[in-house]
């Protein structure tokens, strides 16, 4: 099947501004999980473009989102903001640890451990608690 420009543009412009029913944390999610991940460079441009595509959703609708776990945020590429459904941050996790590890190798300089190794111990560190970059930081030194 032959898609004209714009077709193209149509079948675009409709995956980024997906029909969904509500304006509810389950709608929030659903526009997340159509789209793909939200890639931005500060932690409220997401919150921003859901609105902009969900009109008239409200701010604690996004953040009960966030709240319930039906959307994540990470920070997983060069510092960059992702929003994504639970699963895609997976996908997205295994993949930055792939283009990532050169660059940890590089940073770290390890000796008596591997990278395995490191990112298990900051993993079971944080699995239970919300951990401060700082108490990361000294936790990675240890």
């Amino acid at each position: 099947m032959a898609c004209s420009w714009d077709d193209l543009a149509a079948l675009s412009l409709a995956r980024q501004f997906p029909k969904v029913a509500g304006r509810c944390a389950a709608a929030v999610a659903q526009t997340v999980a159509r789209i793909g991940p939200i890639q931005a460079q500060t932690a409220r441009s997401p919150f921003l473009g859901l609105a902009a595509r969900i009109p008239g959703v409200r701010l604690d609708d996004i953040c009960a989102a966030y709240d319930e776990l039906l959307i994540v945020r990470g920070s997983n590429i060069r510092g960059t903001v992702h929003t994504c459904t639970p699963q895609d941050h997976a996908l997205l996790e295994a993949v930055t640890r792939i283009g990532q590890r050169a660059l940890w190798a590089r940073m770290l300089k390890l000796k008596a451990t591997t990278l395995e190794e490191v990112w298990e111990g900051i993993e079971e560190y944080a699995r239970d608690d919300w951990r401060t970059p700082q108490e990361l930081h000294v936790h990675l030194r240890r």
